[in-house]
């Protein structure tokens, strides 16, 4: 009894001397099938989960779809992921933070590599600047959305809907051009595409909320046509009608402000803009057990509200209130007795719609918290 003992003490006294002298352990990105957006959260998630513990990244040697168009550089490369000795992690749903993570970063001395979508900006909280850096698009790239932003006409001052103070006074405008990117997801999400009456709802109330500078509306979509149909009202707006999506990207990110429908490329153009997000959510039934609306959307994000088809909330903006999607009256509907006006409740906003004279002071929404852990 005594010998096993012994023999076991000495074993574990190597086994922790060699973890003491292992060399920089190595993560492996496992290169998604998917398209732009999904490849972006991929890299940034990895980039957040190596970075807190201590591994050193490594992404595919052929890997167009990011470094064509980033600055994905210093990173050591890999032609295929080694088999011996390599722990595969796999996430269990495509847009929650999956803690299983951490149990596998905690054993050293041996590479991980990780596979799936990694949808959660969780995964790198805290480390925006780093993840924008690395996200720097092309000078090229950055000089075409500057071109198109820039070439962009005014419209007449007589055909946009004037907007009033919270006292009633009608405001000017003072020259200042403000640009708010919208992104519309529709083509392979009909069923959970928003209905347009929501979306005008959001446009005609920034395009008043930011006065005096003047709004201008970019609409990037794989719908472009529906677009140009559905979302015509007296403010200006405009839409990319380019063919490369990272061109409508590089627009999207040089905007101001962002709204949103579904999806991670236009999570991403709002997310690099860096400016007030605004997003409709997602409520696709079949993606439930997917997804997890606290770690897919960043908690400084706002939400609004939405139509459906086969359950159309009417009216689709009264009665609701710009909060963050952790908010439980967010995904209710309206009903006859709730009908009011829109409350702001991000910092220091006065609330007020064009032509309404009452103004009320919003509540601050939570900050994100830079010291965020796992």
């Amino acid at each position: 009894i005594h010998c096993g003992l012994w023999l076991f003490l000495a074993i574990g006294l190597v086994q922790a001397k060699s973890m003491q002298n292992c060399p920089r352990p190595k993560c492996y990105l496992a290169k998604p099938d998917t398209r732009l957006g999904n490849h972006i959260f991929a890299f940034a998630s990895a980039y957040g989960i190596c970075k807190r513990a201590a591994y050193d990244l490594v992404v595919p040697n052929y890997w167009p779809e990011m470094t064509s168009y980033f600055n994905i550089t210093g990173f050591e490369t890999y032609h295929h992921i080694p088999r011996r000795d390599t722990r595969h992690w796999h996430e269990e749903a495509c847009c929650k933070f999956d803690r299983r993570v951490l149990s596998m970063i905690k054993i050293r001395c041996s590479p991980i590599a990780l596979t799936g979508y990694l949808q959660s900006w969780r995964y790198f909280a805290g480390m925006d600047a780093e993840i924008k850096k690395h996200l720097l698009f092309t000078p090229a790239l950055k000089k075409v959305a500057q071109a198109f932003l820039h070439g962009l006409p005014r419209h007449p001052q007589s055909e946009l809907q004037a907007c009033t103070s919270p006292t009633g006074e009608r405001l000017p405008w003072n020259g200042t051009r403000l640009y708010v990117g919208v992104h519309v997801r529709r083509k392979d999400y009909k069923m959970e595409a928003i209905h347009a009456d929501a979306l005008l709802q959001v446009l005609t109330y920034l395009h008043c909320h930011y006065t005096p500078a003047r709004v201008t509306f970019v609409v990037a979509s794989d719908a472009i046509k529906w677009c140009k149909n559905n979302l015509v009202g007296p403010f200006d707006i405009h839409f990319t009608n380019v063919t490369d999506p990272i061109e409508d990207l590089s627009i999207l990110a040089s905007c101001n402000h962002s709204v949103l429908t579904i999806g991670s490329f236009g999570w991403w153009g709002a997310y690099l803009s860096g400016g007030e997000v605004y997003h409709s959510g997602w409520r696709r039934k079949r993606w439930f057990k997917q997804f997890e609306p606290e770690d897919y959307y960043p908690p400084t994000w706002y939400m609004y509200p939405r139509i459906r088809y086969g359950g159309i909330w009417h009216p689709p903006w009264k009665g609701y209130s710009l909060l963050p999607p952790t908010h439980k009256d967010q995904d209710k509907r309206t009903s006859s007795r709730r009908l009011g006006r829109m409350k702001d409740h991000r910092p220091g906003a006065e609330t007020w719609q064009s032509g309404d004279s009452n103004g009320e002071q919003g509540s601050a929404a939570p900050t994100l918290r830079s010291d965020m852990e796992f």
